[in-house]
């Protein structure tokens, strides 16, 4: 059978991503931006990411390293990172950083540095979208750069996914004012912007179509940009959203000409405190911007979400816009209050709430080796046949306890589930124990809907209830049976058939994971239960 290279399958409910012609999720983790600087540093990692169950590994990759002397190319590094990752047998991304990097361009060869001439700048630290030859010599490099990875990987069984720099826009100001830049600012705004922004009218972000509908003009086209979305910020982003992203996209379609592996970009966040663009890169795929980078960039697969915020739910909610699918290759990093013990507890929510991928940065940190992560994978890993299935019904809900959240409530086909962080039995004993004061993200699973009558529910440090939702007019629930266990090739086998004060109301409630308030031989850390019921 001739394999197809991997690629995105996209339906009214959901979006598969098919490797080898299979739907795959992608339980992964980013490594640190210098750590495959060479093939000797790269081959100390995978003995410790074997250990946490990963299946797919963010790698990224140097323009610098790639063309150190302008037109000579240097595969042996490329070559290495997927001769590497093919031996471990690891699905990878490979992160071109090239002309932007973080806001900055550091990434970009030296030999473009020395002639600002030719490769203007938007600022002291980072080139502008406008410099033609920037753009040509990225061009250049990244499609030799595709023509390696498919001499290497011809039908993508270990490259499966490419991300287009990382990061982007400008730091420092609202928008480039550049001389080429201020010429630009100053002709109408495109036709395919204005275009794409009445077909998708109803679907718009609401700062764009509040920008757009307040233009005073009946037919708002073939205008500057500050007389389309007014002045001030706003306009400022999104005039350098739309250049940004037709320059990614042009880098992008050349690669794709080559070998047509899915291509995304990742965004660095707004900050809710202070959201003005300059603070985050100012033309980045940030979620108000999505629209325009949509627009501008059809040869972007996936538009993804560098997710380090306390609100991490609704962040991730924020980027499920359109048709783009959920995809995290950044999480859980040691900053802005948030830390890599979350790892297990957002993968968990990811996958429950239909994310393609999910990955915390910097995988290689020691951190992470001491956490629950690789207990997660090991489950979701298990779940996964499951998750696939249940994504396309919308059968599946993810959760965690966040600060001093002691409870929520969710929906899912008839039923409201009602899930207690803290609780008079196991868990408030094991909170009690001190344990949130080390791991405020101790309290985590998901839940899937398997039939009408039953579902499996995955995690630790909860209990879930069940009950018909009023709307439902059904009966009352009786609870016929809960089975401890585990999945071995999408096979369901019972480990305990669980009763008494393994389960709440002495087997006439829900389920609790873990059963026991304090660890138990035999018992996982994170538990898979099986509960059905009549009614």
């Amino acid at each position: 059978m001739t394999q197809t290279i991997p690629h995105l399958v996209r339906y009214p409910t959901h979006v598969d991503f098919l490797v080898n012609g299979k739907p795959t999720l992608l339980f992964g983790g980013e490594i640190r931006n210098s750590s495959a600087s060479t093939r000797a540093f790269l081959d100390t990692l995978w003995k410790p990411l074997k250990a946490l169950s990963l299946n797919f590994v963010l790698i990224p990759f140097s323009w610098r390293q790639f063309e150190p002397d302008e037109g000579t190319f240097d595969q042996s590094l490329l070559s290495a990172i997927i001769q590497s990752a093919q031996k471990e047998g690891y699905l990878i991304a490979i992160l071109w950083l090239a002309t932007w990097k973080n806001g900055y361009s550091g990434y970009a060869p030296t030999w473009m540095w020395k002639n600002p001439d030719r490769f203007p700048l938007m600022s002291e630290q980072a080139f502008s979208p406008f410099g033609s030859e920037t753009l040509k010599a990225d061009q250049r490099a990244f499609t030799q750069f595709m023509k390696s990875i498919r001499a290497l990987d011809p039908n993508g069984q270990t490259v499966v996914m490419v991300q287009v720099e990382n990061e982007i826009g400008l730091l420092g100001d609202t928008r480039d004012r550049s001389p080429l830049a201020q010429l630009a600012f100053e002709c109408p705004v495109p036709n395919t912007l204005t275009h794409s922004l009445e077909v998708h009218m109803a679907e718009l972000k609401p700062a764009i179509r509040d920008a757009w509908t307040r233009c005073e003009c009946e037919c708002p086209h073939g205008l500057p940009w500050a007389q389309t979305f007014g002045t001030g910020d706003l306009c400022d982003e999104v005039f350098m959203a739309w250049h940004m992203a037709t320059f990614t996209n042009a880098i992008a379609q050349a690669g794709k000409a080559i070998h047509p592996l899915p291509m995304f970009v990742n965004a660095w966040t707004i900050d809710p405190q202070n959201p003005t663009p300059g603070v985050h890169p100012s033309g980045g795929p940030v979620h108000t911007m999505l629209d325009i980078w949509m627009a501008a960039a059809p040869s972007i697969d996936l538009y993804a979400v560098d997710n380090y915020r306390l609100d991490f739910r609704g962040e991730c909610r924020k980027y499920k816009h359109r048709d783009n699918p959920l995809f995290i290759p950044e999480a859980a990093g040691w900053w802005g209050g948030d830390h890599p013990q979350s790892a297990a507890a957002k993968a968990f929510y990811s996958f429950g709430e239909g994310a393609l991928g999910f990955a915390p940065f910097g995988i290689d940190n020691q951190y992470y080796q001491d956490g629950l992560l690789a207990e997660a994978y090991k489950v979701l890993r298990q779940l996964e046949p499951l998750l696939l299935n249940a994504r396309a019904h919308n059968r599946c809900r993810g959760f965690y306890r966040d600060k001093q959240q002691l409870s929520e409530i969710i929906q899912l086909g008839d039923y409201e589930l009602t899930i207690h962080y803290a609780l008079e039995s196991n868990a408030q004993q094991m909170f009690e124990s001190g344990r949130e004061n080390h791991d405020p993200f101790a309290a985590f699973g998901l839940v899937i809907q398997e039939s009408d009558n039953s579902f499996l529910v995955a995690g630790c440090g909860f209990q879930m209830d069940f009950k018909l939702a009023e709307a439902s007019g059904l009966a009352r629930l009786i609870n016929a049976g809960v089975e401890d266990g585990f999945l071995d090739n999408g096979k369901w086998v019972v480990n305990r058939v669980m009763n008494g004060d393994e389960v709440p109301e002495q087997g006439t409630g829900g389920v609790k994971l873990p059963p026991s308030a304090y660890p138990v031989i035999g018992e996982p850390a994170i538990a898979i239960q099986r509960i059905s019921f009549l009614r």
